[in-house]
């Protein structure tokens, strides 16, 4: 992990790192390569006591509450009640009638029905809730939910946070249009914190001065702009955790919040919730929308539409991207056509005098 950190810190980019064991092979090491039938059996995660205990609970939860289908608790009863949900959602869009769709035969396409009857009884009930729950949801709300890739109990809040945002734009009598990302985070301050809080958000935002020491306190929206601003690694370890005495342990957390927050959860997450909005301002023919590619933003690092096809298009180095948008002519139009001619006109030598690139970077702009 130390390795796999240090490689980000210094390169920006993904990497694989092999490691080979320094040892004569054995007769066992090639064992490992011809694994045995019982070895190769794909089963359900749905089929283990800790699941199936998990499914009883629900069930019993759903007979006094069926609002439980948005709370279901444990990984595996979330899963399964997305897969109804998205299969309920497929059938309304072919017009199916969703008070005569077999529920049985959606429980029954899981492989855990295949593998247990046990199971397959315990999933009949809470997929027959989970069709209740979505009749009764919002027609273009429910069919919305699983875009997000999210529990359909996450899905649900984020649309709600979607219809606050969309409706405070569409009651402004001017400015409804917000395609500056920065300008957008700011204005996402209290979603964000909020989104941090979803089930979905497995680790945890923290900073310390030492890995037994104090909390600091960093703001998610101040990194995340000086993120899209284009600060290095570094600059953000200096800025934001100047209590941190170590310089590795600084860089370490740094690059940890970068590459599972910004790089990751909250590209997904916001990305989904500015989706939801746009949706709703285009269902209601509203003028005006939100940044819609802010998620690609903060996935990237970038707030300009030439840097994010940059870095879409193979360039690596989001420090060379911003570097050549400051370059780019005031009326240069956003396309990939017209940055890679603008690009192609300039030499390799003032690929290097202009941008400072390296040689690899150069590789990525002829490429």
């Amino acid at each position: 992990n130390a390795m796999g950190r240090a490689w980000r810190a210094g390169k920006e980019t993904e990497g694989w790192i092999v490691l080979v064991r320094a040892a004569a092979p054995t007769q066992a090491d090639f064992q490992d390569l011809d694994p045995s039938a019982a070895e190769l059996a794909v089963t359900s995660s749905l089929i283990t006591d800790e699941a199936l205990h998990a499914l009883a609970e629900l069930e019993q939860t759903l007979r006094n509450d069926e609002d439980a289908v948005f709370h279901p608790g444990s990984a595996a009863a979330t899963d399964f009640i997305s897969f109804v949900w998205f299969v309920l959602a497929v059938e309304e869009d072919v017009g199916a009638d969703l008070e005569t769709v077999a529920i049985h035969e959606i429980v029954d396409s899981t492989l855990a029905a295949q593998q247990s009857p046990q199971v397959r009884a315990a999933c009949l009930p809470i997929a027959e809730a989970v069709r209740r729950a979505y009749v009764r949801a919002d027609s273009d709300e429910r069919r919305r939910w699983p875009r997000t890739g999210t529990s359909i109990g996450s899905a649900r809040t984020i649309d709600r946070m979607a219809r606050r945002i969309a409706d405070t734009i569409m009651a402004r009598e001017q400015d409804r249009t917000l395609g500056d990302p920065l300008r957008v985070i700011r204005m996402l301050t209290p979603i964000i914190d909020q989104l941090l809080d979803l089930p979905e958000n497995t680790g945890t935002w923290r900073f310390r001065t030492s890995p037994q020491g104090a909390d600091i306190d960093v703001k998610p929206t101040e990194l995340l702009r000086g993120w899209l601003e284009g600060t290095s690694l570094s600059d953000l370890a200096d800025q934001h955790l100047a209590a941190v005495v170590d310089p590795a342990y600084r860089i370490e957390q740094m690059v940890g919040a970068v590459t599972g927050y910004f790089e990751h959860y909250l590209a997904w997450t916001v990305g989904a919730l500015i989706e939801l909005v746009n949706a709703r301002l285009s269902n209601a023919d509203a003028e005006g929308w939100l940044c819609p590619e802010l998620g690609g933003y903060i996935r990237y690092g970038v707030r300009d539409p030439h840097a994010l096809i940059l870095m879409t298009s193979g360039i690596r180095s989001r420090r060379l991207a911003h570097r050549i948008v400051r370059d780019t002519p005031a009326d240069l139009d956003s396309t990939k056509e017209a940055l890679r001619s603008w690009l192609a006109e300039l030499s390799l030598t003032e690929w290097r005098a202009r941008y400072d690139a390296s040689a690899s970077e150069v590789l990525d702009l002829l490429e």
